[in-house]
């Protein structure tokens, strides 16, 4: 529970409180009549209109992410893994940012991705393309024609695939995956020889040779590390060199046999923030594009020079109060201790909020703590001219559509972006409280250090739910509508107007 730092000045008209003191900090505050709080700015109004949350993409974000993990890693191209919608930050403008920042390839398990770039418009003059998880079910020609790379894994896959180029009369290009102790694609070094001998009968490296002689044109080799994302644990780190040695192992190999591909890539995201010297032809990182680092462990993004481009904002629905000892939501997990004022995010599972990060109390009947994941309220502006983020967090059980926020002088926290903990009195909690309102906009997550500074951010939200950040980004829903910022700085007119031409709501 929170103890009073200071009280009421008494001034009807406004008020300067006193200097509150709490160990390692002090701080005042003014107002009008209340404290100066600000609630989050929405600068997309007219978004609320289609759906109480939105999405907002920061494109120069994405742009300058692939910049800076070309120049961490000596300039080797930048294969970018755009699965999934971007990450769920939306095919199309992900990947004509990522353009903008060099990037140079695109990946994606499914085929299906990155056929929709390619009929937007984004052709093999301006980018390569590979799937590697393809089935025999697909309509491969198409695939083949749209000039999109398959990785192959076994023998039935090299001999459908040249089998497909004979029909359709077109070299199809090919990535040759190896398993070197990730254990779910590739060649095993036991299993390489006799896809050798395949190889070098129905494959080549020359793009001069001629469909009919050798119908595969082996372009890249590739493996994928399993715990690069533990770069201080010893153990990972040599399974990690172990695997290196093994792929070294595979190129030479394939050396040997005359069939060198033109580009090897191996580093994902954790490989090509800590180990640039594996680098290779090409680097083939997924969460980095998008601002993150592979795993807690490693840190936030920011400390590598990345940035999250995407935040999540909602607009509150019901603002009302309720009394001590009430329970919310289904469980009753969650008992409020004192009269809160409870608000309604109208967002939930349906739309990807995890429901594993619901809040829990020692008052509910489960009799345990867990704390939800965090929301950023408002701002409220210090003496000394500095903001903190008032943040609460989810109370009860994340619901289909909607989720909530108990709030009392205990539950809100306000916190400086140094990382203090700012102190109120009771009766200036309560005059916080009382200015939040239907329809403010609230922030869930955006490119924040998190809640410790006032700043939520995704990896807190994550931690929460006892899961990764790409399972949050993956499953942000369809309904909510994403909004691109600095389109207008980052792309071309020509791509502006494919955008457009898509029906994408371009922001400021």
């Amino acid at each position: 529970m929170r103890t009073q730092q200071a009280q009421d000045s008494g001034d009807t008209d406004s008020f300067m409180h006193e200097e509150m003191h709490s160990d390692n900090l002090s701080h005042t505050f003014h107002g009008e009549r209340a404290l100066d709080f600000s609630p989050v700015d929405n600068p997309y109004p007219q978004a609320t209109t289609r759906y109480p949350a939105q999405i907002i993409v920061d494109l120069a974000a994405i742009r300058d992410n692939v910049r800076s993990l070309r120049e961490r890693n000596n300039n080797a191209q930048v294969l970018t893994v755009i699965k999934a919608n971007g990450y769920g930050h939306g095919f199309l403008p992900t990947a004509l940012a990522a353009l903008a920042g060099g990037s140079t390839w695109f990946g994606a398990a499914q085929p299906h991705d990155l056929l929709i770039l390619r009929e937007a418009g984004i052709g093999a003059d301006r980018a390569h393309m590979i799937t590697w998880m393809w089935t025999a079910t697909e309509d491969l020609a198409a695939i083949a024609r749209a000039d999109i790379d398959f990785s192959v894994s076994t023998l039935s896959q090299i001999r459908q695939l040249a089998q497909l180029a004979h029909e359709i009369g077109q070299r199809v290009r090919i990535h040759v995956a190896c398993d070197t102790g990730f254990g779910r694609n590739g060649f095993t070094p036991q299993a390489l020889p006799e896809a050798l001998d395949l190889l070098k009968k129905l494959a080549s490296t020359d793009p001069a040779d001629e469909v009919a002689d050798k119908p595969l044109l082996l372009v890249g080799q590739f493996s994928h590390l399993a715990v690069a994302d533990a770069p201080d644990d010893p153990l990972s780190v040599a399974s990690t060199d172990e695997q290196i040695n093994t792929y070294q192992w595979f190129s030479e190999q394939l050396d040997q046999v005359g069939l060198t591909p033109s580009v090897r890539h191996l580093a994902n995201t954790a490989a090509s923030l800590t180990r640039p010297e594996i680098s290779l032809d090409m680097v083939r990182p997924g969460i980095g594009i998008y601002g993150y680092s592979a795993d807690p462990a490693m840190g936030l993004g920011l400390a590598y020079g990345l940035k999250p481009a995407l935040r999540l904002q909602a607009q509150l629905a019901t603002v009302r109060t309720l009394p001590a000892n009430h329970a919310i939501g289904y469980g009753r997990t969650y008992i409020t201790q004192h009269e809160s004022l409870l608000a309604i995010v109208p967002v939930g599972y349906s739309d990807g909020i995890p429901r594993s990060a619901s809040g829990f109390n020692e008052r509910g009947w489960q009799h345990t703590e867990h704390q939800g994941g965090p929301v950023l309220l408002g701002t409220v502006r210090l003496r000394n001219g500095s903001e903190a983020g008032v943040i609460a967090h989810v109370a009860g059980r994340v619901c289909m559509d909607q989720f909530m926020l108990a709030l009392s002088a205990e539950t809100v926290e306000i916190r400086d972006h140094s990382g203090n903990l700012v102190e109120l009195s009771a009766s200036d909690y309560q005059s916080l409280i009382s200015q939040i309102r239907e329809g403010d906009t609230v922030l869930l997550f955006g490119p924040g250090r998190g809640s410790e500074y006032g700043e939520p951010n995704l990896e807190e939200w994550a931690a929460s739910a006892n899961t990764i950040t790409y399972e949050i980004l993956t499953r942000l829903g369809s309904r909510f509508p994403r909004i691109y910022e600095n389109a207008r700085e980052v792309l071309t007119d020509a791509d502006l107007a494919m955008l457009e031409h898509a029906g994408i709501a371009l922001g400021k």
